[in-house]
């Protein structure tokens, strides 16, 4: 049992402290975590991403934009390019907010009733024992079966009681505020603080994908295609006639760039739409796949400010987080409220 309240003390005191550290330090924290083997996939798509963005940003830049747009004055190229610059800077600013914002839900002192590991001095079973009996009586129950959504559930894995539309994700490990659904894209689970960023994340990446595809195709149609074969354009084949000299650099990014922009775009482009259909209906992604029967009276504003804080049109142009902050804190909704929970599996 010590060993339990030292662990605890030792998460409160992270959790509380992270509240205070700077968006750089957290940064620096996030990347200097150990790497476990079965988080390889999740950092090599988000080194894929970096890689890509940066890459993408150059030729964009240097070639595609002087070669596409040769016929305008430099002027016109100039802010052409200013804008290329602009989409790119908010679909990165937005893809760190979404890995870099904890959507988790926290245990914390001043609710002991929401941490099944708290303790005291004088009598250090006694937090444990009062849920394990009320557990066993029926008044506490798991997230899994029927209960009422005033009271939330009870997550087995993370021993501890979880405030409503708040469920545990295996891979993240950790029970997230109002779940919508894990991305393996960005590597996080999208849930109640980073949901604003996923959804601007998406619209940017289909207009970088589909814009920057046409351009990639549009230069490769009119400069490789004449002096190339069918088979330079096989990903394998192209690295090895770079590696060898056949192919220069630029041409081998540009074929890279034409796998990953097109389909990037219309994966994108499908969740974003998904995203906005579903906030509008005040619902997420784990209520409708898990069939939660939730009646919403909100208005659709109401369910957009929900998500997005107030003028919430305004996330699109730049992290409206520094400025409008979203009102509820992912444990209380009103205007939400839930019919039945059926019986799911676990999630």
């Amino acid at each position: 049992m010590p060993h339990v309240m030292q662990a605890s003390h030792r998460v409160t005191i992270e959790t509380d402290s992270n509240r205070t550290l700077s968006f750089k330090e957290k940064v620096r924290r996030h990347f200097a975590k150990g790497h476990p083997k079965d988080d390889r996939a999740k950092h090599l798509t988000r080194t894929m991403f970096v890689f890509q963005a940066i890459t993408q940003l150059y030729v964009s830049l240097k070639y595609l934009v002087p070669y596409i747009f040769e016929d305008f004055d430099p002027w016109t190229q100039y802010y052409i390019k200013v804008g290329i610059c602009y989409l790119c800077i908010n679909a990165v600013a937005n893809w760190l907010c979404v890995m870099l914002y904890d959507t988790s839900f926290q245990r914390t002192k001043d609710r002991p009733e929401y941490n099944v590991e708290a303790v005291c001095e004088n009598n250090p079973d006694h937090f444990v024992g009062r849920i394990e009996n009320h557990y066993k009586n029926g008044s506490l129950s798991s997230s899994s079966e029927t209960d009422e959504w005033s009271s939330g559930g009870y997550c087995v894995t993370c021993q501890m009681n979880i405030p409503p539309r708040a469920h545990h994700c295996d891979y993240c490990k950790k029970c997230i505020l109002k779940r919508d659904h894990h991305c393996f894209m960005v590597g996080t689970c999208i849930g109640f603080k980073n949901q604003r960023y996923f959804i601007v994340l998406a619209f940017y990446s289909t207009i970088i994908g589909l814009l920057g595809g046409y351009f990639t195709g549009k230069y490769l149609y009119d400069v490789f295609v004449p002096k190339s074969c069918l088979s330079d354009f096989v990903l394998p084949v192209t690295f090895y006639r770079m590696v060898f000299g056949d192919i220069d650099l630029l041409t081998f990014l540009l074929i890279y760039h034409s796998y990953l922009l097109v389909p990037m775009g219309c994966i994108a482009s499908i969740y974003f739409v998904s995203q906005m259909i579903i906030v509008s209906q005040g619902l997420t992604i784990y209520e409708i796949a898990k069939k939660v029967d939730i009646k919403c009276t909100r208005p659709v504003n109401e369910n957009f400010r929900s998500v997005f804080g107030d003028f919430w049109g305004l996330n699109f142009l730049f992290p409206a987080q520094i400025i409008f902050r979203q009102r509820e804190d992912g444990k209380s909704w009103d205007g939400i409220k839930i019919i039945k929970r059926t019986k799911v599996a676990k999630s």
